[in-house]
């Protein structure tokens, strides 16, 4: 899988996105950019909460 430099501060608009992968790897790095947007929105929910 090659690494690739994730955005800091990703944006995930689940209602108008749709995600077409072609093969596993493709998928793969989906979820991990999915698994990174979640993450920050996490981190910015526990800022605002705390």
């Amino acid at each position: 899988m090659a690494a690739k430099k994730l955005d800091k501060n990703p944006e995930f608009d689940h209602r108008n996105s749709i995600a077409l992968v072609d093969t596993a790897e493709e998928l793969v790095d989906s979820l991990d950019n999915l698994s990174v947007c979640l993450k920050h929105n996490e981190e910015k929910y526990v800022e605002v909460v705390h």
